[in-house]
């Protein structure tokens, strides 16, 4: 476990698998590979409370949260084309929408608002989950004061 990484009670990670599992474009984030990049505090709580078991097996055994969710979704693997063929389709579809008549300048901005607000949907999640373990990390304090 990298030692700058705060560790994340179990209650906390629950609590944050819960509310991306809310989420269904941003539920991806709960693959381990996803995870691992976007965030490694929750990957290296996965790590730390379930050790030597995959994210997936925890997470349909419903260990890492307080609600029933549908798993199913993780058995599939999400396939992404090269990134020359992504460039290769694109240039034919762009070359189609030109032919047809069919692009404008306003069809261009708003493909270009969706790739932000796909951007954006994943730094939501990121901060979503900081403020999550934020509000754990004040109440274990009040909890510590208590005692």
């Amino acid at each position: 476990v990298d030692s700058s990484i705060r560790i994340v009670s179990l209650e906390e990670l629950k609590a944050v698998v819960d509310e991306v599992a809310r989420d269904d474009e941003g539920k991806v984030m709960l693959r381990e590979d996803m995870m691992a990049l976007v965030s490694p505090r929750v990957f290296w709580a996965f790590r730390l409370h379930f050790p030597g078991r995959a994210v997936h097996d925890v997470l349909r055994n419903g260990e890492a949260s307080e609600k029933v969710w549908d798993w199913s979704w993780l058995d599939g693997r999400e396939r992404k084309k090269s990134e020359k063929n992504q460039d290769e389709e694109g240039r034919e579809e762009w070359n189609r929408l030109i032919d047809t008549g069919e692009i404008d300048d306003d069809s261009k901005v708003a493909e270009v608002r969706e790739k932000e607000m796909e951007r954006d949907g994943v730094a939501a999640v990121v901060d979503m989950e900081e403020v999550i373990l934020d509000e754990a990390e004040v109440k274990r304090k009040r909890l510590d004061r208590l005692e």
